[in-house]
């Protein structure tokens, strides 16, 4: 009996191509996707888009422009105009990730560090990343520079130095700076005297975190689920002839379909206002600073779910079809647009296929208008595809339902 039961299951997954795709296409596939966007595509880390200037105009300083130019993940992009005001510009606007702002020497205060990482607070986990990187070229391919940083402590524990003392450390010090990792390379002074790297986040208040990222991302994508679960009923009601009774009436099939599209829609917005209410009370996500640009996206994005729901119901024959093709769609969409992980983590040709789906655009949309303080007019932009997808689903599921109430 047992041994009839399972043959009976494995029979229905034969027969249902749905439930094969769900089973043994689905997995790896997106299994490829998150192994392609943590291996950074071709086994290296997630590119960070780096721009520097170095104000220090020091031999030390320009070899350690040349070695993080170096550096595997690395790209260094030029700025028009070397100034800390004009890259802080750059990554408050997201032109570039990070960038790294190296000060001259000063004798007034050794406790400041001379290399300053400017990070948008969006992207902190790429700053993070090339602290890192920078943390460890430091300690590895220039001892003397942080040796150096400690001198002046190590001088007054000992109640100074001799001419002579002086000249010795200095000789060392130079010798390490010119490379000779000899004399002490890998050492660490474990002093804060020592620290040569602090890191700034830009614009934290007005900038997206990445607690405001998901929550649009995460919105939209049950929005997504939520809606394909929803608009299955437009097949149950096709099967028990619910639809061609409502099709005799004087408003026909588009009455069905309209007034599901008009209740998901109402349910959607709900439903994402509960979430960046969620957002706002526990996690004190800004909902106040363009509040009528976050209505209007939100609305938009239910009304894209809604409509690309119900294109989907109409387009299939059966409830396990419907979501077997709308669990495979909401997975993949939330994968590659960003509903899953953030799209700055992803290579940059992902990125780029992420915007065929309409996930990136509404979270492109929600960073507009909630977090880079533009006005309404910054959020249209991003609307217009998946508003335009949206209306063309929706077109489309009306047509089909027609066309199948004629058929039958």
């Amino acid at each position: 009996m047992i041994l009839a039961v399972a043959k009976v299951m494995a029979l229905q997954t034969v027969r249902d191509r749905g439930a094969i795709v769900l089973a043994f296409i689905l997995p790896p596939l997106i299994f490829s996707i998150f192994a392609t966007i943590f291996s950074g595509a071709g086994g290296s880390e997630a590119n960070l888009d780096t721009t520097i200037v170095d104000l220090a105009k020091t031999p030390i300083s320009e070899r350690l422009v040349a070695r993080i130019d170096e550096i595997d993940g690395i790209t260094i992009t030029e700025p028009e105009t070397r100034t800390r005001e004009f890259v802080s510009q750059l990554v408050k606007r997201g032109a570039v990730d990070n960038a790294i702002v190296i000060l001259p020497p000063s004798s007034d205060d050794d406790s400041i560090p001379p290399i300053h990482i400017l990070s948008n607070s969006s992207t902190q986990m790429t700053g993070s990343i090339l602290n890192g990187h920078l943390q460890r070229l430091i300690q590895t391919e220039f001892p003397g520079v942080r040796m150096r940083r400690s001198a002046p402590v190590f001088e007054q524990l000992v109640g100074g130095l001799s001419t002579e003392q002086e000249r010795s450390l200095e000789d060392n010090l130079s010798r390490l700076d010119n490379g000779d990792d000899q004399l002490g390379a890998g050492q660490d002074d474990g002093g804060n005297q020592g620290q040569l790297v602090t890191m700034e986040l830009v614009d934290k208040e007005d900038d997206i975190d990445i607690v405001s990222y998901f929550a649009g991302a995460i919105a939209f994508m049950f929005l997504l689920f939520s809606s394909m679960q929803a608009a299955i009923s437009l097949i149950e009601e096709r099967h028990s002839s619910i639809i061609d009774r409502v099709a005799a009436g004087p408003g026909g099939v588009d009455v069905l379909v309209l007034g599901k599209f008009l209740f998901l829609t109402a349910r959607g917005t709900c439903q994402v206002a509960l979430i960046f209410l969620f957002a706002w009370i526990f996690y004190s996500v800004n909902i106040g600073g363009n509040f009528f640009s976050l209505v209007i996206v939100t609305i938009v994005a239910a009304m894209t779910a809604s409509s690309l729901a119900l294109f989907a119901a109409s387009a299939c024959t059966t409830r396990q079809q419907a979501n077997a093709i709308s669990s495979f769609v909401v997975l993949v969409f939330s994968a590659i647009g960003g509903s899953m992980i953030p799209r700055f983590l992803m290579p940059d040709w992902l990125q780029g296929v992420g915007w065929a789906t309409p996930n990136a655009w509404i979270i492109e949309a929600y960073k507009e208008a909630l977090f880079d303080g533009g006005s309404v007019l910054n959020s249209i932009g991003p609307l217009i595809p998946p508003l335009i997808a949206g209306i063309v689903a929706l077109i489309a599921a009306i047509y089909l339902s027609r066309r199948r109430v004629y058929i039958s």
